[in-house]
């Protein structure tokens, strides 16, 4: 029997082990630690990827609300600054106000989508190699005896033979094992991979929508600005030209 975790690596059951300080050097013919994290990131139920329907479609979303970013809206791009002003019945300075909100907004929820695209970067390349495992476990069922290392804790490796593995379990975390067949472990870890590829499809949507948003937002408060500059400068020139009719 052997033992697969995803947080940690292949645990021989039935084996006789030797231990070793260093880590293998090799991960052919079956040997080597495997692991796949499991994170709360890659679950659907939270993120809401089995839930929401996402179009990747290249600016599907422009000028609309992200699906699966409930709560920010649309950045407004202000072509006529005078008119935008007029139509809201605002100042450039309550408008700026506004737009310097809600480009914190976008900061700080790009910030998080970057987190989380990390998170789940890192969580791929585990999920694979346990599957991989399972894989080549599947491979050696009916053969003979084979030996591999796996690792017990960090720099702590123990070596095994394992005779015809038939079942693994996979550590699902929160101190949870469970049993499954090889068969329906490679369906686990195959579910949870692809889980975590869409949630980076869906997490490259998000900030694409994110990065359009920050950029429309600040050219918005930059045409603010030079428009309120503009303005001042006619007003002084008007007073200018006032006081200079005044005087003759």
């Amino acid at each position: 029997r052997v033992w697969t975790q995803l947080t940690a690596s292949v645990l021989p059951a039935a084996a006789t082990t030797t231990t070793t300080t260093t880590p293998p050097s090799s991960a052919a013919d079956g040997d080597g630690a495997a692991s796949a994290v499991a994170s709360s990131a890659a679950s659907p139920s939270e993120a809401g990827m089995k839930t929401v329907e996402v179009d990747f479609t290249p600016d599907a979303y422009f000028g609309k609300p992200h699906p699966t970013l409930p709560g920010l809206p649309p950045a407004d791009f202000i072509e006529d600054c005078g008119a935008f002003l007029k139509q809201h019945d605002t100042t450039v300075e309550e408008l700026l106000e506004v737009l310097e909100k809600r480009y914190g907004l976008y900061k700080r929820a790009q910030i998080k989508v970057q987190a989380r695209r990390q998170q789940l970067q890192q969580v791929q390349p585990d999920y694979e190699k346990g599957l991989d495992v399972v894989r080549q476990l599947q491979q050696r069922a009916d053969g003979d005896a084979f030996e591999t290392h796996f690792e017990i804790a960090d720099t702590l490796y123990a070596n095994a033979k394992i005779d015809k593995p038939q079942r693994v379990c996979l550590f699902l975390g929160a101190s949870v094992m469970v049993e499954y067949s090889l068969d329906e472990a490679e369906s686990v870890l195959g579910e949870k991979l692809d889980t975590v590829k869409h949630s980076l499809r869906v997490n490259e949507s998000q900030f694409d929508w994110l990065r359009d948003q920050i950029t429309i937002t600040e050219v918005s408060m930059a045409r603010l600005f030079n428009h309120s500059v503009m303005m001042r400068r006619k007003g002084a020139a008007a007073a200018s030209a006032a006081a200079t009719a005044a005087a003759k």
